[in-house]
């Protein structure tokens, strides 16, 4: 890791690391810690947002948006439906979209300067027509049922005037994964399928449609399933959504940014420690025209760390906020070097530092 720019303590027994911690508490507690200023960077690092890539480093860039880090948010439910935003994804130490976001940002940033906003749905192996699996040649899939959730039909299933209605109608919603259409008898029986319940041996996933299908389905039932047409990745309308969210709802009370879910923990300030470092990289890349989100984004960091500072009196770091305590300190050593401050709120920082 980088150094930081405040003296690193010797290496020493861990007894030794607990009276040195308790000692930086109990001065910062009576307000003796000594705030040591920051020493100049070696080499003084590019703003966000000032450089314009070319060449390979283009592609390159290019093709890491076009993979993996363009599309998390559009399939995968830890980033897609991030506690960061409301949903119940990226449980436990809630860092999967802190890291996400903490490199997305100068992705976005990066690729805006070279002109490039908006990026195909589909890249590399998913470059047939509307990715791998493609929509259905024919109109229903051949054997077995698709299991699942009925989200419209209830028992009987709703009339429709053909299959290719039922597949029409799944295909307009964006919460049906499948259908599954009776033609046996008329009118034909249509049904639509939400996710897949987790199944077990007491209660396994209902078969589609209204008939109990274990032996296989009827020759007279149409299924299908609904591969929805991807939207093309807009990486800065990503950025956008998530950052005004999570600023948005910041405790009003505390500061605390993002969840909350163990606050007498040690290993509480990971997960936001990312996200810290994903804002002063958006905060940098909008001050030149947009001075409000650089103010807001530095005052949501501020609060979060001053309310880190008071909470680590009863919980020190632990786990991987403790292996990782730079990453926060480089977040406050920012706070000093661009942000708007007092002098009582610069010595909280350089304190927070110090007990880091």
């Amino acid at each position: 890791q980088e150094g930081s720019r405040v003296s690193r303590p010797r290496r020493g027994s861990e007894p030794a690391l607990a009276r040195g911690y308790n000692q930086a508490m109990l001065l910062a507690t009576l307000g003796l810690c000594t705030a040591v200023p920051l020493q100049p960077y070696a080499y003084q690092p590019l703003p966000v947002g000032s450089v314009t890539p070319k060449g390979w480093l283009l592609k390159q860039l290019t093709l890491q948006a076009e993979g993996l880090s363009g599309h998390l948010a559009q399939f995968w439910h830890d980033i897609m439906s991030s506690v960061w935003i409301g949903g119940s994804g990226d449980g436990g130490l809630h860092e999967r979209t802190p890291y996400w976001l903490n490199g997305v940002i100068p992705l976005a940033f990066l690729l805006r300067n070279a002109g490039i906003d908006e990026l195909p749905p589909v890249a590399g192996i998913y470059k047939a027509p509307w990715g791998r699996h493609g929509w259905m040649s024919t109109l229903c899939e051949s054997g077995g049922e698709v299991r699942g959730a009925v989200i419209a039909g209830g028992v009987a299933g709703y009339p429709v005037e053909s299959a290719a209605e039922c597949r029409d109608d799944c295909a307009a919603r964006s919460d049906c994964v499948g259908y599954a259409a009776e033609t046996c008898s008329a009118p034909v029986r249509c049904w639509h399928k939400g996710q897949l319940p987790q199944a077990t041996a007491a209660s396994p996933a209902a078969p589609v449609g209204g008939k109990e299908a274990a032996a296989g389905v009827s020759t007279c039932a149409c299924h299908g399933r609904n591969i929805p047409k991807p939207t093309p990745v807009d990486l800065m309308g990503q950025v956008e959504r998530y950052v005004e969210y999570i600023l948005a709802h910041a405790n009003a009370t505390s500061g605390w940014l993002g969840p909350d879910s163990s606050p007498a923990s040690g290993g509480q300030y990971w997960g936001p420690s990312n996200v810290l470092q994903a804002l002063w990289q958006w905060a940098e890349a909008k001050r030149e025209g947009d001075e409000a989100a650089f103010s807001k984004a530095s005052r949501a960091m501020l609060l979060h760390l001053l309310e880190q500072r008071r909470r680590m009196a009863k919980a020190p770091l632990a786990s991987w906020a403790k292996a990782r305590w730079i990453d926060m300190a480089k977040s406050a050593e920012w706070l000093i070097d661009n942000a708007r401050l007092t002098d009582a709120q610069r010595g909280e920082l350089l304190e927070l530092i110090a007990l880091l």
